[in-house]
């Protein structure tokens, strides 16, 4: 009979210097990836001169990213939960590599587009990666710790490619062909390192009665978890409660801020809030579901900060950094909360489905990510008169307004909908050791 051993629970015994290592290789591709992902916006006067762009045509080279990156999650995870981290983040490093220096060579649109587009498809792979590694390296009991961690790198790429980025290409007299080309060659090392140090780890065997499980078509392997409602249940918590962090910090925070009378480089600097308040909430959240040995109530008390904070940007009219601070703060902290997300879609299916299921819940904030800010837009557009952009704090209205009900309907998901897994895989099979005493 052909087949594939079920583990059970998967994890390690305890914290080691070994899956520390690795995990640190996988979080330095995760953070490579997201620097990758947000440079883009810094070194636009020059990419736009020199590939001779319009708005337009930029805008569409900073989305083509996204476009394979979003397509690309559920696949990647069973890619992933198939193949091992190993071969995959080798494949998809050389491809990062590779499309940085198709873009340091660039001289017009379509080679410009080309890149971005395979950039997008090597990055896919960084944060599934990860979470994997996470899994497979540490104990169940500290995967939400971890994958909060693990945020928290993450969050350091688009501040390394901010004014860092910047500094060192005025300090250092380089150009940005120069600079692009490094990140080339340095996504050609984290494959040497993927290739050397990389890899699952394997269950233990000893004395363990295992189950043989029959294998799976890709086919099969996404029915099965498309299936699975417990798992569209907190992908969808996710991508909800996760939605003000992408529509606010990334594209509209400063503007709503500006409107609400902040000056312009105030209202810029309270968006870096909002993200370190992201950076805080994730391992925070983590740790405290992982000790509580709940996820429900941390999932319950987020959402209930979101709706909070989300509800009173729309209900304050006017205030300083202090009033505006703590209120992106909090949207950022809650928003830590989809990384309690990720530690329980794994719970819900099993091991041979984590990586497609943590899959399907970065799409689905992707997805989300990449249609709210639309519809925020939109509804900012009808309160507009003029057809300028000159915004006030009434043209806001409508589109604040819609950010609470979407942490509301988060909320109730995860009052009625989502169950406790109590930190426990829910389908996986108990291991009996047979020189156990009990």
């Amino acid at each position: 009979m052909s087949g594939t051993v079920q583990p059970g629970g998967g994890g390690a015994d305890r914290i080691r210097f070994i899956g520390l290592f690795i995990w640190g290789i996988a979080s330095l591709f995760f953070l490579y990836e997201f620097f990758l992902r947000t440079f883009f916006g810094t070194l636009e006067p020059e990419i736009v001169q020199a590939l001779q762009l319009n708005a337009t045509t930029f805008s569409i080279l900073g989305s083509a990213y996204y476009l394979t990156y979003g397509i690309m999650q559920v696949p990647v995870g069973v890619i992933v939960d198939r193949f091992g981290v190993k071969i995959t983040a080798i494949i998809a490093t050389v491809l990062c590599g590779l499309s940085a220096l198709l873009l340091a060579g660039a001289t017009n649109f379509g080679v410009g587009l080309a890149a971005r587009l395979l950039m997008g498809f090597g990055s896919s792979f960084a944060f599934l990666i990860l979470l994997v590694v996470a899994r497979d390296w540490f104990p169940r009991k500290n995967f939400g710790l971890f994958a909060g961690l693990s945020q928290f790198i993450g969050t350091l790429g688009p501040i390394l490619a901010g004014g860092p980025l910047v500094a060192v290409l005025q300090d250092g007299d380089i150009g940005w062909r120069t600079a692009i080309s490094s990140l080339g060659f340095f996504g050609f090392v984290l494959t040497i390192l993927c290739a050397l140090f990389l890899r699952g780890r394997k269950a233990k065997q000893n004395g363990e009665i295992r189950f043989l499980l029959p294998k799976l078509s890709v086919g099969q392997q996404v029915g099965m978890l498309l299936k699975t409602r417990q798992a569209w249940y907190v992908a969808l918590y996710s991508a909800l409660i996760y939605t003000s962090i992408a529509t606010l910090g990334a594209i509209w925070g400063t503007r709503v801020l500006i409107a609400k009378g902040l000056p312009h480089d105030q209202a810029s600097d309270l968006d870096s809030v909002l993200w370190i308040g992201y950076a805080v909430g994730c391992p925070i959240a983590g740790y405290i579901s992982d000790s509580m040995r709940r996820r429900q109530g941390v999932l319950i008390v987020m959402a209930v900060l979101a709706f909070l904070a989300t509800t009173a940007l729309w209900a304050v009219p006017s205030g300083g950094l202090l009033v505006f601070g703590s209120i992106f703060f909090v949207i950022g902290l809650a928003g830590g909360a989809q990384n309690v997300g990720f530690a329980t879609i794994v719970e819900k299916v099993s091991d041979r489905l984590s990586a497609t299921s943590m899959g399907l819940n970065n799409g689905l904030m992707l997805l989300f990510d990449t249609v709210n800010p639309v519809l925020f837009g939109l509804l900012v557009t009808i309160t507009m008169t003029d057809g300028g952009t000159d915004f006030t704090a009434q043209n806001f209205n409508y589109a604040l307004a819609y950010i609470p009900i979407l942490c509301l309907i988060a909320l109730a998901i995860s009052i009625f909908l989502i169950r406790e897994t109590y930190c426990k895989p829910e389908l996986e099979p108990t291991l009996l050791d047979p020189h156990s005493s009990q």
